[in-house]
C-alpha cells in the first residue's frame, strides 16, 4: 500500500477468519497430539489430524455464529464447549503472534531491499561523479550562492531603510 508520502512501506496485516482458522487449527491439532500420544504413543499423528480438523470444523462454526443475529437476545454459546473455546482462543493468539512477527520480518526485508537499492544509487552516482564531475560542479554552485548571499547581505546593510 501507498502511505501518504508516497513510498510504499509494508503495512500490518489485520487478523482475518482465515488466520485464526489456520491458528485454531494449530492449537487443536497439538492438544489432541498431546491426548493421543499419552494414550497410545503411535496414536500422535493421527491425533494431530484429527485435531486440525476439529479445530477446522471449530472455527467454521464459530464464523457462522459469529455472522447470524442473536436469537430472542440470546447470544450464541461458541461451539465445542470449553475446549472448542479455549481452542479458539489459542488460535486467535496463535494467529496474531504469527502476523506480528511476519510483519516484523516483512519490515526488516523492506529495509535491507531499500538499503540495497540506496547503495545501488550509490554507487551509480559515484560512476557519473567520476565521469562529470558532479560533485565539484555542485560545491562550486553552493560556494558561489553563498558568495553571493553575503554580498546581498552586506549591501542590505549597507542600503538599510527606515529600520
Amino acid at each position: 500500500e501507498q502511505t501518504k508520502s508516497g513510498v510504499p512501506f509494508p503495512q500490518p496485516r489485520a487478523c482475518t477468519n482465515e488466520d485464526i482458522k489456520v491458528g485454531t487449527m494449530i492449537a487443536s491439532g497439538c492438544c489432541c497430539l498431546l491426548i493421543a500420544a499419552s494414550i497410545r504413543p503411535n496414536l500422535w499423528l493421527l491425533g494431530g489430524i484429527v485435531g486440525a480438523i476439529y479445530g477446522n470444523d471449530l472455527s467454521a462454526k464459530a464464523v457462522i455464529l459469529a455472522n447470524s443475529p442473536p436469537v430472542d437476545g440470546v447470544v450464541p454459546v461458541p461451539p465445542g464447549g470449553l475446549y472448542g473455546d479455549t481452542s479458539l482462543k489459542l488460535g486467535r493468539k496463535i494467529a496474531t503472534r504469527f502476523l506480528k512477527i511476519w510483519d516484523f520480518f516483512q519490515g526488516m526485508w523492506f529495509m535491507y531491499r531499500t538499503g540495497q537499492l540506496s547503495y545501488e544509487y550509490y554507487k551509480t552516482y559515484e560512476t557519473l561523479d567520476k565521469k562529470f564531475g558532479i560533485q565539484n560542479k555542485m560545491d562550486a554552485w553552493n560556494a558561489r550562492f553563498i558568495e553571493g548571499k553575503d554580498n546581498f547581505d552586506r549591501w542590505e546593510k549597507d542600503n538599510e531603510i527606515g529600520r
